[in-house]
């Protein structure tokens, strides 16, 4: 029966073309496989090509074509040599595709993304061979049959041809690509069926590649943009050549431009309208002035400087530099007298909103010789200041009057005053400090605070205890002598509840009663009865007291250090 299906057909090269005595030449036949009706399954192809020496035949029996596909859902599961139908005489190579999925739902085609394809070594007899399809298909996915169809192609003696000239990184192959990174490793790549080859590039009278291969690596990358020209010919390496008068190489030509996503660039002047950005060094041996933003990752040096915004890994200035507007650096920064009217950054180092300073030097931290910053300063290094005596930072707020943190370091001032660490915050409620580590202390006492009473401030303390507690508190209810006490899920991951670490739980009663006892603890809740076998209906209040738990879930309690580490003053 006649094919269900529709084929479209398509060659490299196009049409297909013989070898030659000296080279064999390469041939893709892929065709695409389609159904308009959306109404055919199929679940098998079959596609057969002649071998031999022949016109009428694709391939050479020693050069049996190989199979692929371009879907995950079908597979080439086999191939064979051998007879076809009723000749003996013809030999043919027979390729079977199966959908791998047994759902007939997968089978129907419609328009569907399937495309065998066979690579073959084209003979060298010019003609058209029988391209043979057979398809196991039909309407009913319960009753496929084989369906039969054939299609002739042509092979043309070979055309001198020079095409596909492309870019790929050696390390993805298949990817083309027109932008390479600085240096980056960059592999050209070409087909044709010429017999010798150079490559030129921009800037360079002689090939940097001459010979017969169809691929060239430039390990070194690039420094800059550039366009490459390929020329092929159909001839020896010309170098070797004495040609007699009025004899002509005839030559084909391929060109590629290649751009370098941070170049090394070598102007004679620069100006720019807007922002300018170096990977690398910027060296200015005289003044330079920036109306924008000068943004250098590697290291700007200058005799002198006036611009608005800088930016970069570091920041070497040997004069003197006045910035009008702000200096941003990345790395270290080494600066001579300098006054910057906007904002000083510098990654590792110091930054402040407002700074006039006649000596910075950042190297990760910092060490000022004199410093005023009137706004806000972010150190994400070490800060070191050495002011002698005095007070080492010291910040106000917006009023000038309220302090809003401060370090002291052998303060001058006597009697009652905190030498330490300060956080004085507006509102009373909010919080001044924070850490995701633990808090010592040396000084033998617990975190100390007062509260307002009518009398005054109380000075209070929490508790000095030898292991890490929790508290739980609540108050319960006797319902005929028994109450059961339930702590909650939240409550619960708390407390830890074992042989060898059982929380304690402390009950008073509010009311007359016998008495009570804990008859019950277990992780979620405790048993509360009066004693005497009480029936009391009586309320009291409870507190558990139980070991902290070591993580969450953790059945085993947290344990505290031996000692406490020394704290050690910075060094620089």
């Amino acid at each position: 029966m006649a094919l269900l299906l529709d084929y479209t057909f398509s060659t490299d090269p196009a049409p297909l073309q013989t070898s030659t005595a000296q080279a064999g030449t390469r041939g893709r036949i892929n065709v695409s496989v389609s159904d308009p009706s959306d109404a055919v399954y199929c679940n098998q192809l079959l596609i057969a090509v002649p071998l031999g020496d022949d016109p009428a035949s694709l391939a050479a029996v020693a050069n049996v074509p190989t199979a692929s596909i371009n879907t995950a859902a079908w597979n080439p599961t086999s191939v064979e040599v051998g007879a076809l139908g009723g000749d003996p005489t013809v030999t043919w190579a027979k390729f079977t595709f199966r959908a791998l999925s047994t759902d007939p739902a997968d089978w129907l085609i419609g328009s569907a993304n399937l495309v065998p394809s066979l690579d073959a070594i084209v003979n060298l007899a010019p003609g058209q061979f029988e391209y043979v399809i057979e398809e196991t298909s039909g309407t009913d996915p319960e009753k496929l049959d084989p369906n039969r169809g054939s299609f002739t192609l042509d092979k043309v003696l070979p055309r001198f041809y020079v095409q596909n000239l492309v870019a790929v990184a050696p390390t993805a192959p298949t990817v083309p690509a027109t932008e390479f990174a600085l240096g980056a490793p960059i592999l050209l790549e070409w087909e044709g069926n010429g017999t010798w080859y150079e490559l030129y590039r921009k800037g360079i009278s002689m090939p940097v590649y001459a010979g017969t291969a169809t691929s060239f690596e430039i390990a070194d990358g690039l420094l800059t943009d550039t366009t490459f020209v390929l020329v092929a010919s159909s001839t020896g390496n010309p170098a070797h050549d004495s040609p007699s008068t009025g004899y002509e190489t005839i030559v084909l030509y391929e060109t590629l431009t290649l751009t370098v996503s941070n170049p090394a660039l070598t102007p004679t002047s620069v100006k720019a309208s807007g922002d300018v950005t170096a990977g690398g060094t910027l060296g200015v041996s005289e003044a330079a002035t920036i109306g924008k933003t000068l943004d250098v990752t590697g290291a700007l040096s200058a005799e002198s400087v006036s611009t608005g915004p800088v930016a970069g890994n570091s920041l070497s200035i040997s004069g003197h530099a006045s910035i009008g507007d702000g200096v941003t650096v990345g790395g270290a920064s080494s600066l001579g007298p300098t006054n910057v009217n906007g904002n000083l950054a510098s990654t590792g180092g110091f930054w402040a909103s407002a700074v006039t300073t006649p000596g910075l030097n950042v190297n990760g931290g910092a060490t000022v010789g004199a410093l005023t910053a009137n706004g806000q300063t972010l150190v994400n290094g070490l800060l070191a200041l050495k002011p002698g005596s005095g007070n080492a930072i010291y910040a106000l707020s917006s009023s000038g009057v309220n302090q809003i943190a401060g370090f002291y370091n052998h303060a001058r001032r006597s009697g009652d005053y905190i030498t330490g660490v300060v956080s004085i915050v507006g509102p009373g409620g909010a919080y001044g400090f924070g850490t995701n580590g633990k808090y010592t202390s040396s000084a033998g006492s617990a975190l100390l605070t007062h509260l307002e009473t009518r009398v005054g401030h109380r000075v209070v303390t929490s508790p000095l205890v030898l292991e890490e507690e929790v508290q739980i508190s609540g108050t319960g209810r006797l319902s005929s002598g028994r109450a059961t006490v339930l702590l909650g899920d939240e409550a619960a991951d708390l407390v830890v509840h074992g042989e060898e670490a059982a929380y304690r739980v402390l009950v008073t009663p509010n009311g007359r009663c016998g008495g009570l006892a804990v008859v019950e603890r277990s992780p979620d809740g405790f048993v509360v009865e009066e004693l005497g076998d009480g029936a009391g209906e009586v309320e009291f209040d409870w507190l558990l007291i139980s070991r902290k738990p070591a993580e969450l879930g953790a059945t085993r309690p947290s344990e505290l250090p031996d000692r406490l580490p020394e704290a050690a003053p910075p060094s620089l």
